[in-house]
């Protein structure tokens, strides 16, 4: 068991969720039989640039760039929930998964995405839902993120702390990173909202606020916004560490920064393989 790239945990994360706690045992307990491959380390290094997609919950920019990975030829890693949407452009290397939430399974119980599991290797945390794991027949790798209880939970299942920024779409830039990608393109990572309404989290209703990005206003709740300080912190240091150059693609959203490069999905497409 290994830490790889772990980031100090943040003051208000040091006390745990017993119950999501409870739950991310319980899925790592039942995942543990099922692990073959144990480490991202031992995938293939990528030789070049790749390719980071997800799907958000809107965008109005989505479905009018994503024809452009049908051209590219270097690596695609994707999110859970944008696979489905982007097979009949491209049949992505990677597919990652870290949500214990069993609703997970939905994105792979399709019979057009069963027709291609076996060219594509899912990258899953062992803290996944077995339920969603029980529906991918194709290769898996396992990590586990850095979540309350990490170190227990890996040197359980004998598999490597991976820093995540709490959500898959970070972790699909830190594997991209990891397995030596440069420059890394992202696509479909909004990090907000068209709309109020489209919130995945409206609980939060009056903690939303509404933050003009380079493309236009964007609505923003407090998850998503430490997803993006968390994304943004990694692509910072990647930078520093590794000179590893980061490209938003999507002309919409709020990850953005000084650290980031600003092309349309196209250019990067047309100019890295």
């Amino acid at each position: 068991m290994s830490s790889l790239w772990a980031f100090p945990k943040r003051k208000e994360d040091s006390s745990p969720d017993l119950i999501r706690l409870s739950e991310y045992f319980q899925n790592a307990a039942v995942i543990k039989g099922t692990i073959v491959i144990k480490s991202i380390a031992k995938l293939p290094k990528i030789k070049g640039s790749a390719l980071i997609i997800d799907k958000p919950m809107a965008s109005t920019c989505y479905f009018q760039q994503i024809a452009e990975i049908s051209k590219y030829k270097g690596t695609i890693i994707c999110c859970d929930r944008s696979l489905f949407s982007i097979i009949n452009y491209h049949i992505p290397n990677y597919v990652c998964n870290l949500d214990s939430s069993p609703l997970c399974f939905s994105f792979f119980d399709r019979p057009d995405v069963e027709k291609i599991m076996s060219k594509v290797t899912a990258v899953f945390a062992t803290t996944t839902n077995p339920l969603t794991i029980r529906f991918w027949h194709g290769k898996r790798v396992f990590f586990t993120g850095n979540i309350d209880g990490a170190h227990a939970i890996a040197q359980a299942t004998d598999t490597p702390v991976v820093f995540t920024g709490g959500q898959v779409a970070c972790f699909a830039w830190v594997l991209a990173y990891f397995l030596g990608a440069n420059p890394i393109g992202i696509y479909g990572i909004m990090h907000g909202y068209d709309k109020l309404a489209e919130t995945e989290y409206p609980k939060y209703p009056k903690l939303h606020k509404k933050i003009k990005g380079p493309y236009g206003l964007v609505w923003q709740d407090p998850v998503y916004a430490e997803y993006n300080e968390q994304f943004l912190m990694a692509i910072k240091r990647a930078c520093e560490e590794k000179n590893v150059s980061t490209i938003n693609t999507n002309r919409a959203g709020l990850l953005y920064s000084g650290d980031v490069v600003d092309k349309t999905l196209k250019e990067f497409v047309e100019t890295y393989d």
